[in-house]
């Protein structure tokens, strides 16, 4: 886990280098791609939990995940309706 922490911190600090560098936004970046690096993330840590036989935590995993894309796109679906 502390791993990870460090991979997204340097993910985090190397926005700025892919800005400047690329004709990539930061809008982009932090709309687009870090949602994906999340997701990838989740992925992971749900495939490695189901490696050891732990069902449980990766349904809570997988739930938890799902839900907040369902939310967000809940909440971005109402607010294009206004």
């Amino acid at each position: 886990m502390m791993g990870l922490a460090h991979l997204s911190e340097y993910l985090v600090d190397s926005i700025d280098g892919i800005v400047e560098t690329t004709t990539i936004s930061k809008t982009f970046i932090g709309l687009i791609m870090l949602p994906i690096a999340a997701s990838a993330a989740h992925s992971v840590n749900a495939i490695m939990v189901a490696m050891r036989d732990q069902v449980l935590p990766t349904l809570y995993t997988a739930k938890a995940f799902g839900g907040n894309q369902a939310k967000a796109s809940y909440r971005w679906s109402s607010q294009l309706s206004w």
